[in-house]
């Protein structure tokens, strides 16, 4: 190399040893738990395989992406927030359009999650029944219509604060078939839990004061997301769930309008969709991957598929949640269902 320019020699040297962290993006998702399995499961071997560094922070809300955007400066290249957030009508003004020639792992997923402005999240969960195996000894409750029958399973009971889900399994409480669930009967599903109530011992804010009420022995029976139930039920071998009629609803992952890292975010849709990368996630927890390859990979054990809201078998017992009939209609169903409820 003597007869090359040093600017030049200098110039490869360079190229040569930085590839491997060449794309840089900043990820913004729930934090916790959650955030540090991805971390493990993909962001980590992210780096050795497609030369990607993802630095990490944490969303509360779609609002604070929305800031994001509107600073014209955004410190954040890609989210994590609940699909119906990326299927309003908000999301065209907030998001870059996907571009699918620099998301091949795409070609894995399911139409329905591949939009315009975002595609989906790494993980599917799931509202399921949760109860305590010592109040129902051999005739514990399998469906929504059980946990509405209190002569048949007395006990203290407890939902989410909110309609989203609690709608649904309330319907399917009353006999709604899922197959014919939307547009939902929001009157129905009102009128139903109106003179339910009563019964409900505690409507909990967040998934933290769920499983403490269920450690402290105060819940009998309760509506809970499939990864706070598995946790439950490891801990504590008095309790139990079923995926019967679980309703399951997906994030979505989107970049921000603005983003310094427009195509190293592209590639790493990419990779936070890999099959191999999506069947750690299935390996290790019980979030279903969004990609469908992730069963043909030989990483998640057949006991496991049957607990993951993603396997075809799981997800026939389950209903499906309309992300984009909430999208449209959440803004009239919430303060009508807090008018309810305030009764």
């Amino acid at each position: 190399m003597k007869n090359i320019p040093f600017a030049f020699a200098l110039s490869l040297l360079l190229v040569g040893g930085t590839s491997a962290s060449a794309d840089e993006v900043t990820y913004a998702g729930p934090g916790g738990l959650y955030q540090e399995l991805m971390k493990s499961t993909t962001f980590d071997p992210a780096k050795a395989k497609y030369g990607l560094t993802v630095n990490l922070d944490n969303i509360k809300s779609i609002a604070d992406a929305r800031m994001q955007v509107q600073s014209g400066n955004p410190s954040w290249d890609i989210v994590e927030v609940p699909e119906q957030q990326c299927r309003s009508a908000e999301a065209a003004t907030l998001f870059e359009d996907i571009d699918y020639s620099l998301v091949a792992n795409a070609a894995d997923m399911p139409e329905n999650l591949k939009g315009k402005n975002w595609i989906g999240g790494f993980t599917r969960y799931a509202m399921v029944l949760v109860w305590n195996k010592k109040t129902y000894g051999d005739n514990p409750p399998s469906s929504w219509a059980d946990f509405f029958d209190v002569e048949k399973f007395p006990g203290t009971r407890a939902m989410y604060n909110q309609p989203r889900m609690m709608a649904e399994l309330t319907l399917l409480g009353d006999g709604v078939d899922k197959a014919t669930m939307y547009p939902l009967d929001v009157d129905r599903a009102i009128q139903k839990m109106e003179g339910f109530r009563k019964n409900i011992t505690v409507f909990y804010e967040t998934y933290g004061q769920a499983t403490q009420l269920l450690a402290n022995g105060e819940i009998d029976m309760m509506a809970l997301t499939n990864g706070r139930a598995s946790a439950v039920t490891a801990e504590y071998d008095h309790f139990a769930y079923t995926l019967n009629e679980g309703i399951a609803d997906n994030g979505c992952l989107a970049i921000l309008k603005g983003s310094k890292n427009r195509e190293a975010a592209m590639k790493a849709l990419n990779a936070f969709i890999d099959r191999e990368f999506q069947a750690n996630i299935g390996a290790q927890s019980t979030y279903g991957p969004v990609n469908p390859k992730a069963f043909e990979v030989g990483t998640i054990s057949a006991d496991k598929m049957a607990l993951l809201p993603t396997y075809a078998p799981v997800l026939e017992k389950m209903l499906l949640l309309d992300a984009g009939w909430w999208a449209k209609n959440e803004v009239d169903v919430v303060p009508r269902w807090l008018r309810m409820m305030q009764k």
